[in-house]
């Protein structure tokens, strides 16, 4: 015990009891001070929701589930005497190995069910087999390589593309051309967001900080822009080829380059057989030309159907135009415009 504290015996209570006028409140005479509550649990912070992945699921549960209606359907023991797993299963066993190796039901049961077969498609039109083949399974090996394979179809197939540009007289540029475009309109519709911005947004006031972070960072702005650029300048090329390669109506570029000389007339209808000098010599008779131009395939060089022909004078061009036009050249009748 401490030098100046009592024993435990010795100790004295003391009550301290309020006035008769501090009945209804007690403690207003002798407050008490009262601790703080204690704070609430802090919350733990997610700045992503959670999500199921549930399309993936959906579709092998799917699968599955047609499958054992399937051979629920199939009953082997009911129709065959050689069939696996009998015993065990019942009538979900599997026919025979001889019939299905794969461990399934039997070619009368897929194809009633729904599997594809080309005569009943192309002859009978019945073209829901098309929907309902996509569903069906012939085994349960079949069914295990569409999950197991599902994951390495995808690199498969682009090692498969690019592998074959390899082999001789083959084109590889509609390959890589594809895989580009994915790639770039990965950075266009896939562009996500740096996880500081996302976290000072959702984050509640004060907990992320006073610094402001952008949305996304330098080199994705940079990649957004080239991509778009890139996707556009392809798209236009695309367009313009396709254009080119219907032949329905010259192109921008023709009409420009023919607006440049002035004494220039634009000559369709042409047949393939017709070319430069045989343009000139039928056009040479109304005047001094000074070039014949049929306009040849990029790809192909064949004839597209239509050419320039360009005078020295306006005269003889209009005279060009008055005397060829709807006129018989090489087994064809000729359309002439002034270009």
């Amino acid at each position: 015990m401490g030098r100046g504290s009592p024993p435990a015996e010795a100790r004295i209570q003391i009550n301290v009891h309020p006035r008769r006028g501090d009945t209804q409140n007690p403690t207003a005479a002798y407050p008490v001070k009262s601790s703080p509550p204690p704070p609430p649990p802090r919350r733990m912070y997610e700045p992503f929701k959670k999500h199921f992945p549930w399309l993936v699921p959906t579709f092998v549960v799917i699968n599955i589930s047609l499958f054992v209606i399937v051979m629920y359907i199939n009953n082997c023991p009911q129709h065959s005497e050689n069939c696996i797993g009998a015993d065990i299963i019942g009538r979900f066993a599997f026919q025979s190995r001889k019939e299905n190796p794969l461990l399934g039901p039997s070619g009368p049961t897929l194809e009633m069910m729904g599997a594809l077969e080309a005569k009943k498609v192309v002859d009978e039109h019945q073209v829901w087999r098309l929907i309902t083949c996509t569903w069906l399974h012939a085994g349960v090996f079949h069914v295990l390589a569409n999950m197991f394979a599902a994951l390495l179809t995808l690199v498969l197939i682009i090692a498969i593309n690019l592998a074959v540009g390899i082999l001789p007289h083959v084109d590889n540029f509609a390959h890589i051309g594809g895989f580009v475009t994915g790639f770039f309109l990965g950075f266009v519709f896939l562009i996500r967001p740096q996880f500081a911005w996302v976290k000072q947004r959702n984050s509640p006031p004060g907990y992320a900080g006073n610094s402001s972070k952008p949305k996304y960072k330098i080199y994705q702005h940079v990649l957004l822009v080239i991509s778009i650029i890139v996707l556009i300048a392809g798209f236009m090329e695309t367009g313009f080829r396709l254009w080119c390669r219907l032949g329905c109506l010259p192109s921008a570029l023709l009409i420009s380059m023919a607006a440049e000389v002035e004494f220039r007339c634009f000559v369709e209808g042409l047949a393939w057989a017709t070319d430069d000098r045989s343009l000139e010599r039928a056009f040479s008779q109304y005047g001094n030309v000074i070039e014949s131009k049929i306009i040849n395939d990029l790809e192909t060089g064949i004839s597209r159907g239509f050419g320039f022909v360009t005078f020295k004078d306006e005269q003889s061009m209009k005279d060009a135009i008055e005397g060829m036009n709807g006129q018989d050249l090489d087994g064809r009748n000729i359309t002439i415009n002034e270009a």
